[in-house]
């Protein structure tokens, strides 16, 4: 069974675009606060908030949130990894800094040997 794909281009500049879909897609995918993104999707593209689209937006959101802070955290312990590696700092002067969790040193420790 053939596997189609398609790839959107947003341009995260939702009053820009000349497509309706696309410009709903860029504005429920826009570094926005919730509100704002329903507001715009009420007046700008006539969409009632009922209160299933109203929960499902705020799961969408969630879970975009919860993208983001899991790639910042990612991008937080490789470089914790690699300061070490390179011979920049140590597990020891990272935990000395109290700047970093218990469970970041441990994941970043763990990953060294």
């Amino acid at each position: 069974m053939p596997t189609n794909i398609t790839f959107i281009h947003l341009s995260g500049k939702p009053d820009q675009s000349h497509h309706q879909l696309i410009s709903m897609l860029d504005t429920l995918l826009a570094k926005m606060d919730a509100e704002t993104k329903k507001k715009k999707l009420q007046e700008e593209h006539n969409l009632p908030m009922t209160i299933k689209l109203e929960k499902e937006m705020n799961d969408m959101c969630n879970l975009s949130s919860g993208i983001r802070e899991d790639g910042r955290l990612e991008g937080k312990l490789e470089t914790m990894r690699n300061m070490i590696v390179d011979g920049l700092t140590t597990i020891e002067a990272l935990k000395a800094t109290g700047r970093y969790t218990e469970d970041e040193l441990s994941v970043v420790a763990a990953s060294l040997h």
